[in-house]
């Protein structure tokens, strides 16, 4: 999607995606992401921006025209590592409790405060209330991240692992609420123990997917192991 803003620079949109593709564009991306993570968005300036990333201030402006699209681009290489991780956990799952306990993973790097994709996350939701291209490229992200899970629905539908309850967009953006809404509880409470929360979501997503419940499954072992079952 290009952006609105890249009109006023008179930069086409591709030859901006060149600049920010060099090396010096990716060190930017990159810097900013880590900055953002420690600094929130109001305090990654371009002053403390351009040491940290090798390059000069007063050329960051011809490698990523504004601040906004930067941050744009910051989003977008995000979204790229977490889709990343999101097949490695979740592609050789191999039963509902794989699936499950790769979600745990994904929920764990999502709070890890050194991968810092929380305080992005929330940093970019704000920004983002604000300014429309930024809102905008959310929307495009948060879609893409959708469509996504219900691809690996549809491959573990496939595989014979789970059967949904329900309709698989609604089922892909409620399992990201839910993580999303733990992620939350956890930064704004860094003393809270998310453990039986998580436990508790985890019966939940079992549900979602189609499978028994554990006490549903112990019933059924029980009737299986009767006599003339």
């Amino acid at each position: 999607m290009a952006l609105a803003m890249e009109r006023e620079n008179r930069i086409s949109a591709e030859e901006r995606g060149r600049r920010i593709a060099s090396p010096a564009g990716q060190r930017l991306v990159a810097t900013m992401r880590r900055s953002v993570g420690r600094r929130g968005v109001a305090g990654s300036t371009f002053d403390r921006l351009a040491p940290e990333a090798g390059v000069r201030r007063g050329s960051i402006a011809w490698y990523v025209g504004t601040k906004e699209r930067l941050l744009a681009e910051v989003m977008r290489a995000d979204a790229e590592e977490r889709l990343t991780r999101l097949h490695e956990q979740l592609d050789r799952a191999g039963s509902v409790d794989d699936i499950i306990a790769a979600m745990v993973r994904l929920l764990d790097d999502f709070l890890d405060p050194e991968l810092g994709t929380y305080v992005l996350a929330h940093e970019m939701r704000v920004v983002g209330l604000r300014n429309g291209a930024i809102g905008a490229v959310q929307g495009e992200l948060q879609a893409r991240w959708r469509a996504a899970v219900v691809e690996l629905f549809e491959l573990k539908t496939g595989e014979g692992i789970i059967e949904l309850r329900g309709d698989p967009q609604a089922t892909a953006a409620l399992l990201t609420a839910i993580g999303q809404g733990i992620a939350a509880e956890a930064m704004s409470d860094p003393g809270w123990d998310r453990t039986e929360t998580v436990r508790q979501a985890a019966v939940a997503v079992r549900h979602l997917l189609g499978a028994p419940s554990e006490s549903e499954a112990g019933r059924l072992a029980e009737v299986g192991s009767e006599p003339g079952r």
